[in-house]
């Protein structure tokens, strides 16, 4: 099934609509995962989804994405969804780290076209 599916069968199975925003004040990306896995671990018996906020991972540079795609393969890991949360200018890069991961990718038209479209070539590999 398509994202949404999985999205309301999770909902179903853990009875809650329970979205848990993962926005980690860090000053490195270390302690930014720390924090989400530390949340992850305590809450994802009561959620249907993950929320995690791209710029906070995004301040960090290259090390914060590398962080953010170990908080989505986390998330997966305990049978979670993510929702990523981003319009920053590295956006794609965000993107890209949950394009590796073993689930689909969402992402929001409000980023605007030109990060989409990049998103899309991200995707399929189109230069």
């Amino acid at each position: 099934g398509g994202f949404f599916e999985e999205l309301a069968a999770r909902c179903a199975r853990a009875r809650t609509y329970l979205c848990v925003g993962l926005d980690p004040r860090a000053s490195t990306a270390a302690e930014a995962e720390a924090k989400c896995v530390a949340l992850v671990d305590a809450t994802h018996e009561y959620a249907c989804c993950f929320k995690p906020n791209a710029a906070f991972f995004e301040a960090r540079g290259a090390e914060g994405v590398a962080a953010l795609k170990r908080v989505v393969a986390k998330v997966h890991g305990v049978g979670g969804l993510v929702v990523l949360r981003s319009v920053g200018r590295l956006w794609c890069a965000a993107a890209g780290a949950l394009a590796t991961a073993p689930r689909r990718v969402t992402p929001c038209g409000l980023v605007g076209l030109g990060l989409l479209s990049s998103l899309l070539g991200l995707l399929t590999g189109a230069s």
